[in-house]
């Protein structure tokens, strides 16, 4: 169904399920975006006063029935067994880049690492919109995560707590958490809309992505035209994952002074600009994506 879907409505474009790994050795599959979309940049202006912020990534857990070998692999700290979604989405709750089907052992710095939106976005191939220039420094077009992914000049992280925090990043990482509970959201509303991803699925794990990836086209095609949606359907808490910091991962071309600069940057950008009024809340590009 979604392979229709998401030709028919441009969201996702689903004419084929190409392996995560994109050639590594790895599980999970990966549902590829239209490759031209207009995208709203809600964050540019919130937070960095620029419009290269093209959405949050985060990952969720979808319950499954283990496989009898390595089934230890998908058991979670929660205590039941699972797969990992992963997704990038924008400011409308809309999913712009799923991948699906790591167990849920497996820590979200790993998984993004051995993904194809990992390697478009390092060969320059995605994420290649218009850049800023701020103070000399150039700001690329990025995504926003947590703790548990790695700073990339492409992919901005809260800054870690210790003793070089200062107030200004102390502000800065809460402004980044506000920002990014559009991806939690966008979870809790997916689940509640099918309610079928928040119970043990006795489906084969080998075809469940099948099924997570229509949920996830569906889940967009409401979105998009608007179908009522009841915040009370919504229970359970997405921000249920604490992994460790990490560092970036083996492959990635930046050194990490660049992106450290690029984030200094916007810190220094968001204070500058943190009391001035705004003029436009959404500004609109068309970038390469996925």
């Amino acid at each position: 169904m979604y392979l229709v879907l998401g030709h028919v409505i441009g969201v996702l474009s689903s004419s084929r399920v190409v392996d995560a790994s994109g050639g590594r050795s790895g599980p999970g599959c990966s549902v590829k975006k239209v490759s031209d979309c207009q995208l709203s940049y809600y964050w540019n202006v919130q937070l960095f006063n620029i419009s290269t912020c093209a959405g949050a990534i985060d990952g969720s857990h979808i319950p499954i029935t283990p496989p009898v070998l390595n089934h230890t692999d998908y058991y979670n700290r929660k205590g039941w067994y699972s797969v990992i979604l992963q997704a990038v989405v924008d400011h409308q709750y809309l999913f712009r880049d799923i991948n699906v089907g790591w167990p849920r052992s497996v820590l979200d710095a790993r998984v993004l690492a051995h993904s194809a939106l990992f390697m478009k976005a390092e060969e320059g191939t995605i994420l290649d919109g218009q850049s800023k220039q701020i103070e000399g420094c150039t700001i690329p077009v990025f995504l926003i995560g947590d703790s548990a992914y790695p700073l990339l000049k492409w992919l901005i992280k809260p800054y870690p707590e210790n003793d070089h925090m200062t107030e200004q990043r102390r502000n800065f990482n809460y402004q980044l958490s506000r920002a990014r509970i559009v991806v939690e959201n966008a979870f809790g509303r997916l689940k509640a809309r099918w309610s079928r991803l928040m119970k043990k699925n006795d489906m084969n794990v080998k075809n469940i992505h099948h099924v997570i990836a229509a949920c996830c086209v569906l889940h967009n095609l409401c979105e998009i035209h608007g179908e009522f949606f009841d915040d009370n359907w919504i229970s359970g808490d997405e921000n249920e994952r604490q992994q460790p910091a990490v560092q970036a991962p083996a492959g990635a071309h930046a050194t990490i002074a660049e992106p450290l600069a690029i984030r200094d940057t916007l810190v220094r950008s968001f204070v500058n600009h943190n009391d001035r009024p705004t003029q436009n809340m959404f500004t609109v590009s068309t970038i390469r994506y996925s």
